[in-house]
């Protein structure tokens, strides 16, 4: 089995610890800068490491792999520094802040002769793979302009609970006048 680390504890570590678990990789450690949040995270989805540098994660055994899911500009230190401990690599898109950046970022793995993979979880997800097929098929005429929303209820946190009586309204500014309907 294939063991991996991911670097970043947001969003991006939640569906990449899920894809790559389904696909019978090995998640060793996670990578976060908040050493609090990265062992809880570790301890939530039983990840062995919660760490908070990267080098310590590149050096454990067993590491074939580095996912990078950090903010983008981070993207290319994290993925240089991977590459230079001679793991393969799948980064989130956007990958580089540049051409120059991504340029050298794809010298470095060709160079080290590792895997390097851009990333985007939901490119199979239903919505996008229906979206795809009605474009392609010209369904809806030549696009101009696409605005797409995505709930994801995962993101929930599992402990919390709904206020009794629903949401808290908000209060009117102190000294506010309501107006009156003539």
């Amino acid at each position: 089995m294939t063991g991996v680390v991911i670097v970043g504890t947001g969003f991006g570590c939640i569906t990449h610890l899920r894809a790559l678990r389904a696909a019978g990789f090995d998640v060793r450690a996670l990578v976060g800068r908040d050493p609090d949040k990265t062992r809880g995270r570790a301890d939530r989805f039983e990840v062995p490491h919660g760490l908070t540098d990267l080098g310590d994660a590149l050096a454990l055994p067993g590491v074939d792999a580095v996912a990078v899911a950090t903010p983008p500009f981070t993207h290319a230190p994290v993925t240089l520094d991977a590459i230079a401990a001679g793991k393969h690599v799948l980064c989130e898109k956007p990958f580089a802040r540049n051409a120059a950046e991504a340029q050298l970022m794809f010298e470095a793995a060709e160079a080290a002769g590792v895997v390097h993979l851009l990333g985007t979880e939901f490119r199979w997800a239903t919505g996008q793979a229906s979206m795809a097929r009605v474009v392609a098929r010209g369904e809806i005429g030549e696009p101009r302009l696409a605005t797409f929303l995505l709930h994801i209820p995962m993101l929930a946190d599992p402990a919390g609970e709904v206020p009794p009586g629903g949401a808290p309204r908000p209060k009117a500014a102190a000294g506010s006048a309501r107006r009156r309907r003539t």
